[in-house]
């Protein structure tokens, strides 16, 4: 990875020695990152045998959510977040998920957090057939 790695629109991390005068940074270790995707939707489908599930946002957008051993799932259900698992989680649920994209196919993420919100109202700008 060198500087000409990088693109306009690149996400970075840089540590390095910072100069008061110059406002400039000596960067010793640069880095490309991935930003996580941060979702608001409701679960509109349910694959149990490939442990995903399909998460549809307010502007109509289907996400395919892969659960992972490495998924963190929770429910908030009065008042409280407890821990969940895949087999909690229930078709018309509002759900916020937080995970990163796939590089090899739109629209599919690994879920690194979920949390299901069993007691609200469906939001009614999502529609789901």
């Amino acid at each position: 990875f060198g500087i000409s790695d990088i693109e306009k629109g690149s996400s970075i991390s840089a540590l390095g020695l910072y100069n008061k005068e110059s406002q400039r940074l000596l960067a010793r270790f640069v880095n490309e990152i991935d930003i996580p995707l941060f979702l608001v939707g409701v679960i509109s489908e349910k694959d149990d045998k490939g442990f995903t599930v399909t998460l549809t946002t307010e502007d109509g957008t289907n996400y395919i959510v892969d659960i992972e051993r490495v998924t963190k799932s929770f429910a908030y259900d009065e008042g409280e977040l407890t821990a969940s698992g895949f087999s909690t989680i229930e078709i018309h649920e509002n759900a916020l998920v937080l995970g990163f994209e796939d590089a090899k196919e739109k629209n599919r993420l690994t879920a690194s957090r979920i949390i299901t919100f069993p007691d609200l109202p469906n939001n009614p700008k999502i529609p789901i057939v």
